[in-house]
């Protein structure tokens, strides 16, 4: 029997957001045995995953004994911890490794589990980091150049199930007999009334809007007639509390376990939240929601799944957030203000249009989630004239370039967005270097390395293509969109394999051609010279030669 594990070690919203790679791979793979390796915390959440066989429940404590220094590393105990559920794992024959969880001690574990069988973040032979799948590396890339993710999370574990037809299984939807009715203590299902849930808290401080605002919106709410519904986690509780003294609630904060979560949030009419694992649990009940995206938070990434649900961000340069930096102005959260959430709670109960003012202010970006006829991928739709909006015009181009290279389809038909004279010249001179870059893997791959003279001309092309890629990082580094782009050529280059040079150069050229393709792309079609026709021929994927 097929046997395949998938380490899943994060939030509730990332094992909520995974449901569509669980199902594809089930359809893939429909005799296999499915095995989840989950925090012990979220094995409640992982219940609602689809074709999941068994969960191998740990405690995140017990694996980073070696790893924390700031706990106290225990590394003698640690190791033999590691080398205990190591041998475990291998004894139970797994054929096919998944590791979703971009942390380094998983790096680690997928790689001495699955071997060559692993995919996503693991280490080669020589044990340096490399990422398997390419929809993967995009989502690793994007995360190290924000705010330049342009897909949906859901979409991008979806897509690293290939084989599979592109809209089957995307839907998030939790089988309801896993939670429905399941209520808390004292809970009572509402009845004739409005019911509007409020999750206050997040993983991160800075993703949090500012606990004020979520009191004045309570309190316009329940003085309209609106019941509230408080929820959160144990850490939230004093969140809860704040608001509860200042108008009438219900109070759960700390109080339901996941699937009696679930059931309240079906139970509600809508949930204003920021970014968030309940914030996906509504959604994947069937939810309307209204997503705050502050911080390091970021829409386009991280929108609540489905049709129908509002996104609203603050339009300011530095948003959204690096993780690793900690901002103390908060200066973002002061964009969004409770009369944009008043409008758009009575936008969605009350089925009203937004008003001129909610949809082209200035202070914000909104956007409301769809499907993408083409693929049944989200998309998120913006509200409002977003024309001087660089921003958005980029995301959009680059929305419709990444499939070129993440999955080698061909450019197609696209209403090109206007780009600036400066961006296109950068791009031109990107390809000038692509191109040069292509040709001397192709040289390099050509030599032989039997002889004094092919020594020196390999030292030679070496160092040729050394400068042209040193110029290539200078220009992809210099054009903000153009980072992510970078980011994933470096992850692309350092996952070359191959233990001749032959194979290495051959790999390291299909690289450069992808990236030519992709960029070429990016550029309108015009009238092109014989040599430049015969150039883009030479550099093309399915052109590259052959070699033993």
């Amino acid at each position: 029997m097929h046997k395949i594990l998938v380490f899943s070690m994060t939030r509730m919203g990332d094992i909520i957001q995974s449901i569509p790679f669980f199902r594809r791979l089930r359809k893939k793979h429909p005799h296999a045995q499915v095995d989840l390796f989950v925090e012990g915390c979220f094995s409640d959440v992982a219940g609602f995953l689809p074709g999941i066989d068994n969960i191998i429940e740990v405690r995140l404590e017990d694996l980073l004994l070696c790893f924390d220094r700031k706990r106290g590393a225990d590394f003698p105990r640690g190791i033999d911890y590691y080398r205990k559920l190591v041998d475990s794992l291998r004894r139970s024959g797994y054929g096919e490794v998944w590791n979703l969880t971009h942390t380094k001690p998983f790096t680690v574990l997928s790689a001495l589990v699955g071997g060559e069988h692993a995919n996503g973040v693991t280490l080669d032979d020589n044990g340096l980091q490399k990422v398997n799948k390419a929809w993967l590396k995009y989502f690793y890339a994007t995360n190290l150049s924000r705010p330049w993710c342009q897909f949906n999370l859901v979409d991008i574990y979806a897509n690293c199930i290939d084989g599979i037809p592109q809209d089957f299984g995307r839907s998030i939807k939790i089988a309801p007999q896993r939670y429905r009715d399941r209520f808390p203590q004292d809970y009572h299902p509402k009845t004739n009334r409005r019911r509007v849930a409020i999750h206050p808290g997040a993983s991160q401080a800075a993703k949090m809007w500012p606990l004020a605002k979520y009191i004045d919106v309570a309190k316009r709410l329940c003085d309209s007639g609106r019941e509230i519904v408080i929820i959160g986690g144990k850490s939230d509780r004093a969140l809860g509390e704040q608001i509860a003294r200042q108008c009438k609630v219900i109070n759960l904060v700390g109080k339901t376990s996941i699937p009696e979560l679930a059931a309240v949030l079906e139970d509600c009419d809508l949930l204003i939240s920021n970014d968030s694992g309940p914030m996906h649990m509504a959604a994947a009940v069937g939810t309307q929601v209204i997503a705050i995206t502050l911080g390091s938070a970021l829409g386009s990434e991280t929108a609540p799944y489905g049709t129908e649900h509002w996104v609203i961000e603050p339009r300011v340069e530095c948003f959204p957030c690096s993780a690793e930096k900690v901002c103390g102005r908060r200066n973002c959260a002061d964009h969004i203000s409770a009369n944009h959430l008043i409008e758009l709670v009575e936008a969605c109960l009350l089925k009203r249009p937004l008003s001129a003012w909610m949809q082209n202010d200035t202070r914000i970006r909104l956007y409301k989630t769809a499907r993408d006829e083409d693929n049944g991928q989200l998309r998120l739709l913006r509200c409002g004239d977003d024309s001087d909006d660089i921003r958005e015009s980029r995301n959009r181009l680059f929305r419709t370039l990444w499939p070129i290279w993440l999955e080698n389809a061909s450019p197609g038909e696209r209403d090109y967005t206007p780009i600036d004279s400066g961006f296109r010249s950068a791009i031109e001179e990107i390809l000038c270097e692509t191109r040069k870059a292509v040709k001397l893997c192709v040289r390099l791959a050509g030599c032989s390395p039997h002889s004094k003279e092919s020594w020196t001309r390999i030292e030679i092309l070496h160092g040729e293509l050394n400068q042209v890629d040193r110029k290539l990082n200078r220009l992809l580094a210099s054009v903000d969109v153009l980072k992510s782009v970078l980011a994933y050529l470096m992850i692309e280059k350092g996952s070359v394999g191959g233990h001749t040079l032959q194979e290495q150069a051959r790999q390291t050229a299909q690289v450069y051609s992808d990236l030519t393709r992709m960029l070429s792309a990016s550029l309108p079609e015009g009238p092109q010279t014989e040599s430049q026709k015969k150039e883009d021929k030479e550099v093309c994927y399915e052109n590259l030669p052959e070699w033993s």
